[in-house]
């Protein structure tokens, strides 16, 4: 469970991390269905198409609270996403989105920072993060939170993040850029010999894994000894959330009280951020501060070491001292004694040792066990996403789009590009990019392929969804779903849908992501190699609809699927040979009452530019693709309706009879069993615009 935005009207990005992960946003979102737009800083942000941009130039201070307003009214703007608190535009809309917020209009400012936990984790917050978080709540608030018992594991990228390659010259452009977006430094902001600062930074790195290899050996072999943890010089809640002016005065305070109240057989090794290597070296200061307290001999300073293989030793690290930082959350999770100097969430009783640094050196307190558990599942279920800005990142399952009305995503489309140019650029366009998008589809199947091979299976799963997205879009196909996702129930899912195109494998597997009852490895096998094999290792169950063994045989394999994954996808029409309006497979009400499953059905509608298109029921793989890379554009609408609750009938026939009728005669209106306690709740609005589409 991840935090996650209700997108229901307009995105306004202001600035996102250094790179292109605010790009990848609004890619995502435009493409399902979302109207997106950008706020052009003078500083770059790759990855953004030019209508997307609203630019602005002046002064922040003296003119973007006014600009922000008019951007907010003219485009009906409903969320606004940005990275960090700190600087000056963030700062205005985020006061802004608080205004706004008690007003009909409902304006939602949502803030990304780097994870609270690490590695593997990005934070996303309303309103605020760090010191203005919502999680900076009172003991009290967490004792009485619900037990928890086991910890939520960290899916761990293995793969080499390409799209660091954007960092490189957005950064660079910022620090050639003379625009102020913050009073104090700032990683937004950087100055222009930052530039040189990274590049020393980058080969001090491997200069110290090599002077400091004595200084690891010891740490890890001392009886006993404290860990200082050091911050960036320039962080925010080093200058919002904490006692000390800079990383020196908190040096100071700290080897002082080390000197005069540690126990004498204790060592004090001293961390260096990693991202500070570059810009500051407190060596010159550690060293004058070890001779004033004649202390040589028992503190130390190093730059790299795993902090994990330092926490994981409880016998010799006796405690962990910091400001603030996110290493806090690592310290507590190996049940290390910590002292917070500085306002952080986790610095409250039970977590972070509350008695005086003096007195911390003698008796460090570990922390509540229980408390912390309630804490960190609090933490990471309300605020991290498993992700990573560079990435792999949850678009689908933080952004979601079923509350979004399907009128206003068919008035997003519109802003797609080349929708308004002329028919003929249209098509050298067209007949350029869904070829290159094929290829990318194919590309990405391969490497699904070799992610298994070398064991990544979540990462293959990923890559041949994701393929199938992108062969959609190399087809010409738009999928906007009307998700409701209202029913609260635990028991297993069967959705159903009608079965008119044969591009519909492709839309459950890429969109919907779920097993699914299918013919199509008949015909895709002759273009997708290793088809049949990557489906079935997905889930998917492969029948011949001509063969009653195999039929039977489907039925059998379904049971298990549902008792096991608890969700699956059957057309009941079994081909596209047979209309669901003629054929409806009573194997649905079947399985529904034997795994006491609610069935979801789905209407999938196909629209094409000429109301005169014909119906596509080829199952010539060749001829498809032939006609789908030259045909029009076709947006394909999926629209949920009430759950069906098999407890709600007395047989199967007559649970079948009530699910067919849902399809006859192309109606789209909703069953309503008299007795069903599941008590969907669906959206008027929804449908209304819905039709109106259609219309």
């Amino acid at each position: 469970m991840s935090p996650s935005i209700q997108i229901k009207g307009p995105v306004l990005l202001l600035m996102g991390p250094i790179g292109t992960f605010f790009a990848r946003v609004a890619h995502h979102l435009e493409g399902q269905g979302a109207e997106v737009w950008k706020v052009r800083l003078p500083l770059w942000e790759p990855g953004f198409q030019p209508r997307q941009y609203l630019s602005f130039t002046e002064s922040v201070e003296q003119s973007f609270a006014a600009f922000l307003r008019h951007t907010i009214e003219e485009k009906a703007i409903r969320h606004i996403l940005m990275y960090g608190d700190f600087i000056l535009p963030h700062k205005i809309a985020i006061e802004i989105a608080k205004e706004y917020q008690s007003s009909s209009i409902g304006l939602e400012a949502w803030v990304f920072e780097l994870g609270y936990l690490r590695p593997n984790y990005v934070t996303l917050e309303q309103n605020g993060v760090n010191v203005h978080s919502g999680l900076n709540q009172s003991a009290d608030f967490y004792h009485q939170l619900p037990t928890v018992d086991q910890l939520q594991q960290a899916r761990r990228e293995v793969a080499f993040r390409w799209r660091k390659g954007w960092k490189a010259p957005t950064f660079i452009q910022h620090a050639l850029t003379n625009y102020r977006i913050s009073v104090t430094p700032h990683k937004l902001q950087p100055q222009p010999w930052y530039i040189a600062a990274q590049i020393l930074g980058f080969f001090r790195k491997y200069q110290y894994s090599i002077s400091e290899r004595a200084i690891r050996q010891r740490i890890l072999a001392h009886p006993s000894y404290f860990l200082v943890v050091l911050q960036v010089s320039s962080d925010s809640q080093l200058q919002h959330g904490s006692p000390f002016a800079d990383i020196e005065a908190f040096l100071e305070t700290t080897i002082r009280s080390f000197a005069h109240h540690a126990p004498r057989a204790a060592a004090l090794f001293i961390k260096h951020h990693p991202r500070d290597r570059g810009y500051n070296n407190y060596k010159a200061k550690i060293q004058e501060l070890t001779s004033q307290y004649n202390q040589q001999g028992r503190i130390f300073y190093f730059h790299d070491l795993p902090l994990g293989r330092v926490f994981r030793a409880p016998s010799s690290c006796q405690g962990c001292v910091l400001i603030n930082s996110s290493v806090g959350y690592q310290a507590l999770f190996h049940g290390t004694p910590l002292k917070a100097l500085g306002g952080a969430p986790f610095n409250i009783e039970g977590l972070a040792d509350q008695q005086p640094l003096d007195t911390f050196w003698q008796q460090p307190q570990r922390s509540n066990r229980e408390l912390f558990r309630k804490f960190y599942h609090y933490t990471l279920t309300t605020t991290q996403i498993n992700g990573n800005f560079d990435g792999y990142f949850p678009f689908g399952e933080i952004f979601r789009t079923n509350t979004l009305p399907i009128a206003d995503q068919i008035k997003a489309l519109k802003l797609q590009p080349n929708r308004k140019t002329r028919a003929h650029y249209r098509a050298i366009v067209s007949g350029c990019s869904r070829p290159i998008k094929l290829f990318a589809a194919y590309l990405d199947y391969g490497l699904h392929w070799l992610a298994w091979l070398v064991g990544l299976n979540p990462a293959s799963q990923h890559l041949f969804e994701r393929s199938a997205r992108t062969c959609l879009k190399a087809l010409g196909v738009t999928v906007l779903i009307d998700r409701h996702d209202t029913l609260q129930s635990k028991r297993a899912q069967i959705h159903i849908a009608n079965h008119d195109h044969p591009l519909d494998v492709l839309l459950i597997h890429g969109h919907f992501q779920m097993p699914a009852a299918t013919t199509a490895q008949l015909h895709l096998r002759w273009i997708i190699p290793g088809f049949r094999h990557a489906t079935e290792r997905y889930g998917h169950i492969l029948m011949d609809h001509r063969c009653i063994q195999s039929r039977l045989k489907t039925l059998l394999r379904s049971k298990q699927q549902l008792a096991k994954l608890k969700q699956l996808f059957i057309f009941p029409s079994g081909s596209l040979q047979t209309p669901i309006q003629q054929r409806f497979s009573s194997s649905v009400a079947f399985l529904a009452q034997q795994q006491d499953a609610v069935v979801i059905p789905w209407k999938i509608t196909y629209h094409f530019p000429s109301r005169n298109h014909p119906a596509q029921r080829s199952t010539n793989p060749i001829r498809v693709l032939r006609e789908r890379l030259l045909g029009p554009p076709v947006t394909v609408i999926c629209r949920e309706c009430a759950p069906v609750d098999p407890r709600d009938f007395d047989d199967t026939q007559a649970m079948t009879s009530a699910l067919q009728s849902l399809y006859q005669d192309n109606q789209t209106s909703n069953l309503k069993p008299q007795t069903s306690n599941l008590k969907p709740q669906t959206s008027n609005h929804n449908r209304a615009v819905f039709a109106a589409a259609e219309a």
